[in-house]
């Protein structure tokens, strides 16, 4: 894991990360994921990923949603993150 993490920290996938996040919350500021994750929580999942600390590697979406959203189901968690994946996939070969 530690070498995935360090690919994905140190690598273009986080810049590509942020920037698609840039874009949802520019053009839909108000945006919730399919498991009623917002913007701000999904961007708190690839600071925590890749901070040096003991949270360094956890990508888990559910840690970081707040409030009421917290109740989310695992599967709506793993959907939310698969669209999301195809979403940087998408971008970075348009690029």
């Amino acid at each position: 894991m530690s070498r995935a993490t360090d690919l994905f920290c140190n690598g273009p996938c986080l810049t590509q990360t942020q920037a698609i996040l840039n874009c949802i919350d520019n053009v839909l500021s108000d945006f919730l994921f399919y498991n009623r994750a917002t913007v701000r929580d999904i961007r708190c999942v690839p600071r925590a990923g890749c901070s040096h600390t003991n949270l360094r590697g956890n990508f888990n979406v559910a840690r970081y949603i707040e409030g009421e959203t917290s109740g989310a189901y695992r599967l709506e968690n793993l959907l939310s993150i698969f669209a999301f994946t195809w979403i940087i996939v998408l971008v970075h070969l348009a690029l």
